[in-house]
């Protein structure tokens, strides 16, 4: 790659200087690579000028010697663009392509560059649009790539929001208000339930877009999701909405409201994206050793110092940091992460011997906070992975109406042990530590039936009850 981008003469001296020597000039290895620039210079002038076809050899040899950079500064010059530098699968520089993103990008991030485009346009057409995306990385903390939607996968406002004209405001209390105020939030997610939660406390008229089947998918079970989505809807009146995506905002400079997958057409006063996000590690491409982004896991690699593998004197702590936990590797996207590896992390760069990052898994949540009737739950450990043989057996009351305990418990069916469980409505706060307590020793307790789950929590609610 370098040699493709710099020359060979720049290598060459590059190996004087270290090894008193040099390779041939035109080795026999480099047929390929001469076969591929010869590819690419003849579609770059069928398109531009074709009677230059006949003086490719020479081109050819001319930028093995010198480089695809001092080549491309000649057709940028000449011909207002080049061929690509980076050796991509594009045959040429797209400059419409690369001037969409970047206005794209600063429209979003930074409106006062917008002036700047067509230069940075020409930055990109000399260098790489690689080089100009690590650039706009390590002073935005933003690719390229994330601006390509000015709002969810595709999903754009009819007209852009001028966010320095209007912003949408509710009154400090909306009962207040002549007509009730009428909130979108959008997402299943602990984030989104939290927040329909709070709106519809404060006297919101509140509706809640699901993209999944059930509501915060990625923990409840059906039997958990069914008691969450009716209380939402029977005893706050959220207008739940389930298997439907976002295709399009309304609105000039404020959003009036959306269209779904489903064809529905709501108003609203506000929208709430609560869509979940993804480890934002675009700063650190190349530099430390990742796990595949697409994985369920994600992430920058760590030890059990935090010390990421590809550089012990970097630490890396919080949602980004994929840590190892017992015979796997865990990324937890939760505030008590972040609390407790921060505090490990800075004792590790401070203390000569270092301490073990030994984290137990754990989950919680509170919602209708604002109300007379609030809702909470914690999970602690885990749910197990797709190759484990794990029952869920349940307890509790997932039928009442009203806010009633109820609770799981993750099993491995091989050993009998407990490895997670959740709890919602604990009677007495204690219970709360009793769960945390049993799924930590992961006792080999018979719990495979709803009868033994519960009893583990009889004796206290007998006394509570007397």
């Amino acid at each position: 790659a370098f040699i493709m981008y710099n020359g060979m003469q720049a290598f060459n001296a590059k190996l004087r200087i270290k090894y008193k020597e040099t390779i041939n000039e035109e080795p026999g290895d480099r047929i390929k690579e001469k076969d591929y620039i010869h590819t690419k210079l003849t579609r770059f002038y069928q398109k531009h000028e074709q009677s230059n076809l006949k003086n490719l050899e020479d081109i050819v040899t001319y930028i093995i010697f010198n480089g695809i950079k001092s080549f491309n500064e000649l057709l940028v010059e000449k011909y207002g663009e080049g061929l690509s530098a980076s050796g991509s699968s594009d045959d040429v520089f797209d400059r419409i392509s690369v001037n969409e993103s970047l206005t794209k990008f600063y429209a979003k991030y930074d409106p006062s560059k917008l002036k700047n485009v067509e230069n940075l346009v020409q930055y990109a057409q000399r260098t790489s649009v690689d080089d100009l995306n690590n650039k706009l990385v390590v002073k935005y903390g933003k690719s390229l790539k994330d601006a390509e939607d000015m709002n969810i996968g595709g999903v754009m406002l009819d007209q852009a929001v001028n966010k320095k004209k209007s912003s949408t405001k509710l009154s400090r209390h909306p009962s207040k208000r002549k007509k009730k105020p009428h909130v979108v939030v959008v997402g299943g997610g602990y984030i989104g339930i939290e927040t329909a939660s709070a709106f519809a406390g404060w006297g919101v008229d509140v509706t809640l877009v699901i993209a999944r089947k059930l509501a915060m998918s990625k923990l409840f079970t059906k039997k958990m999701a069914g008691w969450f989505e009716r209380y939402f809807e029977q005893n706050h009146a959220i207008n739940l909405i389930k298997e439907a995506k976002v295709m399009k905002f309304y609105g000039s400079d404020r959003i009036t409201g959306l269209k779904l997958s489903n064809g529905d057409k709501l108003s609203a006063d506000m929208v709430i994206l609560g869509i979940g996000g993804k480890a934002n590690i675009e700063l650190f491409k190349n530099q430390l050793e990742m796990l595949d982004p697409k994985s369920d896991i994600g992430g920058i690699i760590v030890n059990e110092y935090l010390q990421t593998y590809s550089n012990p004197e970097v630490y890396c702590i919080g949602d980004v940091a994929a840590f190892p936990h017992g015979n796997t590797v865990s990324r937890l996207e939760h505030v008590d992460n972040a609390r407790k590896s921060a505090q490990i992390a800075v004792k590790n760069v401070v203390r000569e011997k270092k301490s073990p990052y030994i984290y137990f898994p754990y989950f919680y949540s509170r919602m209708f906070e604002y109300t007379n009737d609030p809702v909470g739950f914690r999970f602690y450990g885990e749910r197990g992975t797709a190759e484990d043989m794990i029952d869920i057996v349940h307890f509790g009351d997932f039928n009442a109406t009203t806010t009633a305990m109820f609770g799981a418990f993750w099993v491995n069916i091989r050993t009998d042990e407990v490895i997670g469980g959740l709890l919602c409505n604990p009677i007495k706060p204690e219970f709360y530590q009793k769960l945390h307590d049993i799924v930590l020793s992961g006792p080999s307790l018979k719990v495979r039936t709803e009868e033994n789950a519960q009893a583990l929590f009889q004796e206290e609610l007998i006394a509570e009850l007397i």
